[in-house]
């Protein structure tokens, strides 16, 4: 595993690494899908790419039994599942210890990009990983791809809604600071507000 460079978790069918990988010959990397079916279909897609390794399993435990300390240069999460219900939040993906994680993983000059298409997800989602990270917000659209990285990501935009592209390098020293509170889409049927007091 240590040859690994780039990564992306929750891979899905991999649209995002097979261009990426065909377009960077030279760099290793690896996807890493929970559901085996979309590992399947992308492994035949990227039979003509020995750069690139598809894995099927949990990406956040993979990340931290088999990534060496700082060993990635890139490590990528598009569209996480938002759990907002507090119940719930325990089957987030990225929880405190993720974050955590993606910076022991990380290269100091490597980069973590976190994307979502749900705007409350993406501000608790900036509020955690700012604590390991130098975040930025990317404004617009990756440059590289103008109409959208993942399927995710161009039906969000066809639709017109907000994408929430966040990006930065590891922080020196990681703060310690109390999980921020989930934040709730009041407009979204079937998610209740948080109480404020």
């Amino acid at each position: 595993m240590s040859e690994a460079r780039v990564v992306e978790l929750g891979s899905g069918d991999s649209d995002w690494l097979l261009g990426a990988a065909g377009a960077r010959p030279e760099v290793k990397f690896v996807g890493v899908e929970l559901r085996g079916p979309a590992v399947t279909r992308a492994r035949r897609r990227a039979a003509d790419l020995p750069n690139l390794e598809l894995i099927e399993g949990d990406g956040v435990t993979w990340l931290r039994e088999h990534v060496p300390d700082r060993s990635l240069s890139e490590l990528h999460v598009y569209h996480p599942q938002p759990y907002l219900d507090p119940a719930e939040a325990r089957f987030g993906m990225l929880s405190p210890a993720f974050f955590y994680d993606a910076r022991r993983a990380l290269q100091s000059s490597g980069t973590l990009i976190v994307q979502t298409d749900h705007p409350a997800y993406g501000r608790y989602l900036g509020a955690l990983m700012s604590q390991c990270f130098q975040v930025t917000t990317l404004p617009g659209p990756w440059p590289d791809a103008p109409t959208g990285r993942t399927r995710r990501e161009q039906h969000a935009m066809h639709k017109g809604l907000a994408v929430t592209r966040l990006f930065g390098p590891p922080r020196e020293y990681a703060e310690a600071r109390a999980e921020p509170r989930p934040w709730f889409d009041p407009d979204r049927p079937g998610q209740r507000r948080v109480r404020r007091r």
